[in-house]
């Protein structure tokens, strides 16, 4: 028997290897327990002699009806543990699941053993098994049964995560003795990110593998699953904890297809299982597996095949839809095996304060979280999201217990800045005291208001710890969650223009054959394919909203000569898949992108730029048409390159393709693989950035000292960035852009070239700061600094930033008084590549500002000379006052030693405007003062 498990192996080590791609053969999620089982009996023959016997055990108990009776209806629950390996990413991603993703695959395996998941029917239905996360962790604490374990510091596993049929990856027990839960009392299983490093979103993957049970200690017993395959509807892991309880694959054996297992004793031999005929194992000698449900006779029994083994959830099909009556019989009666009679009668299974009562111990009810800033409420700049977490002592003690919550020294999260935490339900004068009432387990929830504001400071780290004030009743610090770490996620982050990603879709592990389902095949006069992708596959790729541009298929050229038209088009859909066992569906409507005469297909990329560029917003499907008109036909198809959709299960299918329909013909039926297979593609997107602001806005955040934010508008787009050096805390600061447009405006001249940016911003602080400094940096498209310089006249680069003392829309244009005016010389960039920045170190920053290059008059006119009015040698600097001296200029009267100033004109003196005689200086008027 151990000989055929090992050929088998073999065999499937060369099915991994394989990229063949046959009509109705396809890859899939394998099975690796056989080749681990084989791997630990070479390693441990006590273990292979104690294999043997309990199967000895078992046929005798069941030929002899000895065993667990199959008619008490009694449901066994066996605890089990989740252990999630991770590398570090947060509670929902791929390799990282979260708890309700977890607690549903749990309820779907309970759903399968119960026969009642979606889609069984026959077989036995019931199978009287359940799993049960546990309730309390080997040292009697309150527990989730879900343990997350980062792994992230071991390169070995974050690249090839655990080994299976390869030398890639960590070994199964090295992997195990990172962390394991005892097994008498639990069903460890273990969620990885790879197996011989394939992490199961494309091509042909080991997705798990579990042992059988031994008498023998097996330190390694446990179930090991891929995370992208941990997940309701999925096959793996309801098949491998099978294999967890005693149950082999039908075919077990046998080595090939056209090799039937012995089976002159079907409790001893095969898969021990007398109600599944003998069958072969559905690989062919070529390595290439047929993992559709088999009809006709079976040539092992001559008689037809039946569901039994076809249908199977033991089995390599994907039509799975049950167990049977005498495999329910074997997991059952396998219950009675040392390693699983102890599951059985586990404590794990209930709470700490239910029998067997634990000591008294406190632990927080979540070790690990993430939470990002986010504003569900705002108040003015203040913005922030409040989260609930609990602490729990799980068994009721004599008298009220008091702790106080603290923090961890390894906590980077500042208190008042980045959060705030009360047990009171007060933020304002909040607490940090719970207590638990005398004789009662309880839970107490507390409050973290966790703050949104627009620094990038990146990810702060909130170690909450507690210690006791009161404590009548002797608890003590529990070992299970002791610390409970927030890690607080910055939303944050440097803006970005529009940014052009370029993504293939899939793998290059397989290919379609040349006569089986090309998407473009030279060999016929029309043709036409539709394919679905979806939203979760390009987002896994790397791809974000924004505007397709370009459009590619993946190809090994065979054809000699060239297309003759091609049609592209694409449309949004909710649809994820054409059909579904049996119901058509097609996109409504969609629109031409390309259009591509005399095409010759390349090896590798063949990207098509599309002359209509498609919108897609980043969460709808995504369906691309390709059909072509050929007027002359070639012999050989090329080979385009294809991966399984893992989102699709059989009869599911994605792609869909005729090789007779023109263009303007609608699909009526098609032809498509039994598995979701579909072309591999390259996206070219112009991806949605951060847009500058250009419609008059408004935005409020909150300015501390010594930080720095982007300032985005109601609108969510980008104003200006600024800086604050000083140890001052602004408050709620207020931008506005109070003026748009692409133009310009007077200030205080109507020459072109001394006018200024029609787009203007006013800044004002709800603290005010005579002294500070700021860093301010303003935003500007290039349509409205193009339009700026054609206006002007004016290098960008030789432009000032411009502040005014009031919000510039609040003056008449080309009357702003110069005293109003200043001008800060500045530094020039670009964002996205093709617009603009402007930056400058800015005094107490409220106030208007703009860009341009005003000439201001001079405000100051002083006499120092000696001598008549209209003499500029008098005057300093050579300046003479004008005729008429406007508001917020001044004349000062100083002339030199023994010297005098004679006014020999008319001046006019405006109404704001200052005149000035120094004491003891001689002014003579021969002119006119007018005083306006």
């Amino acid at each position: 028997m151990i000989s055929g498990i090992l050929n088998k192996t073999k065999a499937l080590l060369f099915l991994l290897l394989s990229v063949l791609f046959v009509n109705r053969s396809y890859a899939q999620a394998l099975c690796g327990s056989e080749m681990m089982q084989e791997r630990l009996f070479e390693a441990n023959p006590q273990m292979l002699s104690a294999f043997n016997k309990q199967n000895t055990d078992l046929a005798n108990l069941i030929r002899n009806n000895r065993g667990i009776s199959l008619n008490d209806g009694a449901i066994y629950e066996i605890p089990v543990v989740v252990h999630v390996i991770h590398t570090g990413q947060p509670i929902g991603t791929l390799y990282n699941p979260t708890d309700e993703q977890i607690i549903e695959t749990i309820k779907y395996i309970n759903e399968v053993y119960a026969g009642t998941a979606a889609g069984m029917s026959g077989g036995a239905g019931e199978m009287n098994l359940r799993f049960v996360l546990a309730k309390r962790d080997p040292n009697c604490n309150p527990t989730s049964g879900i343990n997350r374990y980062n792994a992230g510091d071991n390169p070995t596993y974050v690249q090839s995560g655990v080994r299976n049929s390869t030398s890639s990856g960590l070994t199964d027990a090295t992997l195990k003795s990172l962390v394991r839960w005892n097994r008498t009392n639990y069903y460890n299983i273990y969620v990885v990110n790879k197996i011989d490093a394939k992490d199961g979103t494309s091509g042909t993957f080991v997705a798990g593998y579990a042992y059988y049970p031994t008498n023998a200690d097996n330190p390694q017993d446990g179930t090991i699953m891929l995370a992208s395959q941990f997940k309701r509807g999925d096959k793996t892991l309801p098949h491998e904890l099978g294999h967890a309880f005693n149950l082999a694959h039908p075919f077990s054996g046998s080595n090939v297809n056209t090799q039937c297992p012995a089976n002159t004793n079907c409790l001893t031999q095969g898969d021990y299982v007398c109600d599944t005929d003998p069958v072969s194992y559905n690989i062919s000698s070529a390595g290439v597996n047929d993992f559709s449900c088999r009809t006709g006779t079976n040539p092992c029994t001559q008689t037809p095949y039946t569901d039994n083994t076809e249908a199977n959830f033991m089995g390599y099909t994907t039509c799975y839809k049950l167990f049977t009556p005498g495999q329910r019989e074997r997991l059952l009666n396998s219950l009675s095996l040392a390693s699983r009679a102890s599951l059985i009668n586990s404590p794990a299974k209930y709470p700490p304060a239910s029998a067997p009562v634990c000591g008294a111990l406190v632990n927080f009810n979540i070790a690990q979280s993430s939470v990002t800033e986010s504003a569900t409420v705002i108040n003015s700049c203040v913005k922030y999201t409040d989260y609930t977490l609990g602490i729990n002592l799980n068994i009721g003690v004599s008298g009220a217990t008091v702790i106080q919550l603290g923090t961890d020294t390894s906590t980077r999260a500042i208190e008042g800045k980045d959060y705030i935490l009360t047990t009171n339900n007060n933020f304002e004068t909040p607490s940090k005291n719970i207590t638990f009432t005398a004789n009662k387990a309880d839970t107490q929830y507390f409050k973290i208001r966790v703050f949104d504001n627009s620094i990038i400071n990146g990810a702060r780290k909130l170690a909450l710890n507690f210690s006791f004030v009161s404590n009548p009743g002797n608890a003590a610090v529990g070992t299970a969650i002791p610390i409970s770490t927030i890690n607080i996620l910055d939303n944050d982050k440097e803006p970005l223009s529009n940014t052009v990603n370029e993504k293939m879709v899939g793998s290059l592990l397989t290919r379609f054959s040349s006569t089986n389902h090309p998407i473009l095949n030279i060999t016929t006069t029309n043709g036409k394919a539709i394919v679905i992708y979806r939203a979760e596959e390009l987002k896994a790729a790397g791809l974000s909203k924004g505007y397709i541009n370009k459009f590619g298929l993946y190809a090994t050229k065979v054809s000699t000569i060239p297309f003759g038209n091609i049609t592209i088009k694409m449309a949004t859909t909710s649809l994820p898949y054409l059909y579904n066992n049996g119901s058509y569906n097609f996109p409504s409507s969609m629109t031409t992108v390309a259009s591509v005469s005399n095409y010759s297909v390349v090896n590798n990329l063949n990207a098509f730029n599309l002359s209509t560029p498609f919108y897609w917003n980043g969460e709808s499907n995504i369906a691309v048409e390709f059909c072509y008109s050929n007027t002359t036909t070639g012999t050989s198809s090329d080979l385009f390159y294809a991966y399984l959709d893992e989102g699709t299960a059989s009869g599911q299918i994605p792609f869909a393709l005729s090789l007779s329909l023109s263009c303007n013909t609608d699909f009526g039926s098609f032809s498509y693989f039994s598995a979701p297979y579909k072309p591999t593609s390259y996206f070219g997107i112009v991806e949605d950035g951060i847009l500058i602001e250009t419609s008059v806005s408004n935005a409020n955040q909150a300015l501390a000292a010594q930080e720095e934010m982007f300032v985005f508008s109601n609108n969510g787009k980008l104003i200006a960035k600024i800086k604050n050096s000083d140890n001052f805390n602004y408050g709620c600061v207020n931008v506005q852009v109070v003026r748009s447009g692409n133009g310009v405006k007077g200030l205080n001249s109507s020459v072109a070239a001394e006018m200024v940016t029609d787009k203007s911003v006013f800044i004002s602080t709800q603290n005010s700061n005579p002294d500070g400094n700021l860093e301010l940096t303003l935003y500007y498209t290039k349509e409205e600094v193009d339009g700026y310089v054609a206006a002007t006249g004016v290098n960008w680069n030789n432009t000032r930033l411009v502040k005014t003392k009031q919000a510039i829309n609040t003056y008449s244009a080309g009357a702003v008084p110069n005293g109003d005016i200043t001008l800060y010389d500045a530094t020039y960039g670009t964002y996205g590549g093709t617009h603009y920045t402007i930056k400058a170190n800015v005094t107490n920053g409220t106030g208007g500002f703009t860009v341009g290059k005003p000439a201001l008059a001079v405000s100051v006119y002083e006499f120092t000379g000696n001598g008549n009015w209209s003499d500029a040698a008098n005057w300093k600097n050579n300046l003479v006052p004008p005729a008429i001296l406007a508001a917020g200029q001044t004349i000062i009267i100083n002339p030199s030693a023994n010297g005098k100033c004679v006014l020999n004109v008319l001046q006019t003196i405006a109404q704001g405007a200052q005149f000035t005689i120094m004491p003891n200086k001689i002014f003579e008027v021969n002119g006119d003062i007018k005083i306006n």
